[in-house]
């Protein structure tokens, strides 16, 4: 008798072994293997079980940040819309009811409670999954690169869009939370937890959030013309220079206030009703529920976020394998976006992908005194250059 093989086993064997998989990559590596799975009417929702399996393997802290603050505000908007029928005993002398301060009962769900919910979990990482296969799209369409994602890029980047949008949806405001000091917010994870990267991961996140204001950047500069002097005076008093207000400070704001699923509604022309807020987001930005403070809030939220969560020990960065392209520099115990003469994009991919684009591993230093030379002309180089888009009335400070 033959012994069994996969491809010899019965199909409601290789079903079970389907829906069994614990990622998207090992179900696709059977859907190559054996042809007759791509016939089965119930594929679709093997592969949504699978994902599935795969989100409870990935419950990272920043997904369950991200779950907590997404329910926290539906609790809070159900309160809010909910018909108020005041008692008069619950009246103070002062005829105000007790209870209108809407404040909202929220005990943050743990990993345990969540796994009850992995299917509307699952949803979310479908929105960055989304995003995530957009990403790389992008960028193997400019390398013009046929072999198909690994699982590790995939992971690496749907986690990086997960972290960017986590931090787009915490209630600040409502919890009391510091923004730079989320691993001690209770309110959204009911225990301290790390949320240190690596500075390559950190990398990562950076190039996630530059490719997502990329997508939404025309939104700001649409009729910056054509306001009356009022609005543009209002705005002036955040951002000094109104063309950096358009270019970037409007992508961020719809960030705050949009989240990743808003984002993918108005990039994808299906927007609903929260969509026509955007009107008020480019008038003015106090029209909305967040907006930000001053200047260095509105260009810098997200990249300072970035930074505070990233592991800037020098052995985490003496542990990551720097790679070069043929002509550049790298200089030893540096973070990734502060290489002179490195690409940024090198921290998404795996080093079988880089051999392949031609890039190696960086073996040669810069001496001390090519370093001091080499930091002093990167720094000068990435200094933001004054502004020439403001129009003259503007009054813009950056301008010369």
């Amino acid at each position: 008798m033959a012994p069994l093989t996969l491809a010899t086993v019965p199909l409601e064997v290789k079903l079970e072994i389907a829906n069994s998989l614990g990622s998207v990559a090992d179900l696709i590596a059977l859907y190559q293997t054996c042809s007759e799975l791509r016939l089965v009417r119930a594929f679709t929702a093997i592969r949504k079980q699978v994902f599935e399996n795969e989100t409870r393997e990935r419950l990272t802290p920043e997904l369950i940040g991200l779950w907590n603050s997404l329910l926290f505000k539906r609790l809070q908007s159900e309160k809010l819309d909910a018909p108020q029928r005041p008692d008069s005993n619950d009246m103070d002398p002062e005829g105000n009811t007790a209870g209108d301060d809407h404040t909202v009962d929220f005990e943050p769900h743990g990993k345990e409670q969540i796994l009850s919910h992995i299917s509307e979990v699952s949803e979310l990482r479908r929105t960055t999954r989304w995003f995530t296969l957009q990403f790389i799209e992008h960028h193997f369409y400019k390398k013009s690169e046929n072999m198909p994602p690994t699982a590790a890029e995939v992971d690496r980047i749907d986690d990086a869009f997960c972290a960017l949008w986590f931090w787009m949806e915490v209630p600040y405001d409502s919890l009391d939370i510091n923004p730079y000091m989320l691993e001690t917010a209770t309110s959204l994870f009911g225990d301290t937890v790390n949320l240190k990267c690596s500075a390559a991961d950190a990398a990562v996140r950076l190039g996630v959030y530059t490719f997502l204001r990329s997508r939404i950047s025309h939104l700001g500069p649409l009729r910056p013309r054509s306001f009356n002097k009022e609005v543009l005076a209002g705005i002036a008093r955040i951002s000094p220079c109104l063309s950096r207000y358009f270019k970037i400070g409007v992508p961020n704001i719809i960030m705050m206030n949009f989240g990743l699923q808003g984002i993918k509604n108005i990039v994808t022309g299906r927007p609903n009703r929260s969509i026509f807020r955007l009107i008020p987001c480019i008038l003015h930005p106090t029209l909305l529920d967040r907006f930000p403070r001053d200047e260095h809030q509105l260009l810098h939220c997200f990249t300072s976020l970035i930074n505070t969560y990233r592991d800037n020990s020098t052995e985490a960065l003496r542990n990551r394998r720097f790679w070069k392209g043929p002509d550049s520099l790298c200089v030893a115990g540096e973070a990734p976006w502060i290489q002179p003469g490195l690409d940024l994009n090198i921290v998404f991919w795996d080093d079988e992908r880089l051999l392949k684009w031609g890039y190696c591993p960086a073996t040669q230093h810069l001496a001390p005194t090519e370093l001091a030379e080499q930091s002093i002309l990167w720094r000068r180089e990435s200094t933001d250059p004054p502004c020439t888009d403001c129009q003259p009335e503007w009054d813009c400070s950056h301008q010369l």
